[in-house]
């Protein structure tokens, strides 16, 4: 049983990767053509950092720079699901810091399209 669930899982990541179509993975669809940007990643911990917001600053932080991710797309969607977060918790921000938020959560749908944080939860 398991290695017929390695080796359907195998295939779709084949063939996802000869596409440059999305594929669903754990509920959200993933873009496997687009380049990351990180650079709107470290201009929102800089924001965050100026907004007295340092606890979530150093945690992306951490995690951009200090944890051994798979994927980049892994990485991308964990930053987008620690945004979302800071988003619940805070709700007085600046326009500032909102730009930056946004772009950010831009770039994680850029790889994840149907990205909004509920997907593989639950």
């Amino acid at each position: 049983m398991f290695l017929n669930l390695l080796g359907a899982a195998k295939g779709a990541l084949i063939r996802a990767a000869a596409s440059t179509q999305p594929f669903d993975i754990f509920g959200y669809r993933m873009n496997t053509s687009p380049t990351i940007d990180y650079e709107c990643f470290e201009e929102l911990i800089r924001r965050l950092r100026v907004e007295d917001h340092a606890q979530t600053a150093n945690k992306l932080d951490f995690m951009l720079h200090r944890v051994a991710w798979t994927t980049g797309s892994e990485l991308i969607g964990e930053l987008g699901l620690e945004i979302l977060a800071f988003r619940k918790r805070v709700s007085d921000i600046s326009a500032e810091l909102q730009h930056a938020l946004e772009k950010c959560l831009s770039m994680v749908r850029t790889i994840w399209p149907d990205f909004d944080g509920t997907a593989g939860s639950g």
